[in-house]
């Protein structure tokens, strides 16, 4: 996972052998297998390359109580992904195709335009006059 930085978001339980449930669990995981975890605000961060890890309970919920890092993550079109990505990488030892660990987004394409999901990305504007 070298190269690679992600965000956890939610809870992450999935029924599955793991015992992994949320990002104190899954983060030295990642950190082992040469990955970094984001902590700080995702908003502060609209340019970077991130990866998104969630459940599909939590993309599944109310549209209102949607957090805010899994709505930055579909603006910014980041994969959302499934924990299982990095049990996958942590016990095979090596990268497996992220798109066989992409979560079903329809709740969020389905949002309403109003909605935080779909709000407009505000960039600023003093950096893109920058010459």
């Amino acid at each position: 996972m070298n190269g690679l930085t992600f965000v956890i978001s939610g809870r992450l339980n999935e029924k599955d052998k793991s015992g992994i449930t949320n990002a104190e669990q899954l983060t030295p995981v990642i950190v082992r297998n040469g990955g970094k975890v984001f902590t700080r605000d995702v908003a502060q961060a609209a340019d970077a390359d991130f990866i998104l890890i969630t459940s599909q309970r939590e993309l599944e919920k109310d549209i209102k109580k949607i957090n805010k890092p899994i709505a930055y993550a579909y603006r910014f079109k980041w994969p959302i992904i499934s924990k299982q990505f990095v049990l996958a990488a942590d016990n095979d030892k090596v990268l497996p195709d992220i798109h066989n660990y992409k979560l079903k987004l329809n709740n969020l394409d389905s949002a309403p335009t109003n909605s935080l999901a779909h709000a407009r990305v505000i960039c600023d504007l003093s950096r893109e006059n920058v010459h």
